[in-house]
């Protein structure tokens, strides 16, 4: 089995397993885990190829970043659990709740999408922009990065929160060629119509309201296609704002969780 990272945050019943977006470890988590791990017990993954986990050596999709996190669980023994995944981790998710859907009890989808002509079209990026934009340096790079995906109301404040964003990303920099390998499952991905409709397990999705990235239309999408889901709208916020707003993207979880704990 690939050596994927992990650590573990909490300690209660109710088992979350935490997964991270694009070129992302799981610092995408940094201000949640601690909210989360009053009530659950949290797993929080590096995708193969980020943070501390193995390097990736060749192409690989989506569905075997799901089937790492699958046999992960096996691996620790634990049967049952929630999945919440971020931007490109909820394309993880999703993956995982189609391929072991008797495992998943609940998913949580953060500011994500799914494949296939339904859904609105994402920019994407390309080798050439890729390489480009690491060029420029970890610290041009992830204020360009930070810029685009922080909530303008963030930065005006002029709290710490936004500065905590930036050098929170310039300090788990991704390797290039990591980054450009997880481009093409991504690509490979949206390519790709899901069987949305064949998910059951309970849903919350959550996306902020002015989100650049991937707009709120994805999310109203995401709740028309998965039928046993709900939508909250986190306000002054953009593709970070569960790094903007931890204190409700952490309520949010934690009462969705426990009614469905309770189910």
């Amino acid at each position: 089995m690939r050596d994927i990272y992990y650590d573990t945050v909490g300690s209660g019943k109710e088992v979350l397993l935490c997964l991270s977006g694009f070129g992302c470890s799981n610092y995408n988590y940094e201000f949640l885990k601690n909210l989360l791990g009053k009530d659950f017990k949290l797993i929080l993954i590096d995708n193969r190829g980020m943070g501390k986990s193995d390097l990736a050596k060749d192409h690989y999709l989506i569905d075997d970043l799901a089937q790492d996190a699958i046999l992960l669980m096996q691996k620790l023994k634990i049967e049952s659990y929630h999945v919440m995944g971020i931007s490109m981790g909820g394309f993880i998710a999703q993956k995982m709740a189609l391929l072991a859907p008797q495992n998943i009890k609940s998913l949580i989808l953060g500011c994500t999408t799914s494949g296939g002509d339904s859904f609105p079209n994402v920019n994407k990026l390309d080798e050439k922009s890729i390489r480009k934009s690491f060029s420029l340096g970890a610290e041009v790079y992830n204020r360009a990065v930070v810029e685009a995906t922080v909530h303008p109301s963030t930065k005006s404040n002029h709290n710490s929160r936004y500065e905590d964003i930036y050098h929170l990303r310039v300090k788990h920099m991704p390797v290039l060629d990591q980054v450009l390998l997880q481009q093409y499952a991504v690509d490979k991905f949206l390519d790709e119509k899901l069987s949305l409709e064949s998910i059951n397990c309970p849903t919350l999705i959550l996306t902020g309201d002015e989100d650049r990235f991937i707009s709120l239309d994805h999310s109203i999408k995401l709740n028309k296609s998965i039928q046993n889901s709900k939508l909250n709208i986190i306000e002054n916020s953009d593709h970070h704002f569960f790094l903007e707003q931890p204190e409700v993207t952490a309520s949010l979880v934690t009462k969705f969780m426990r009614q469905e704990s309770v189910c």
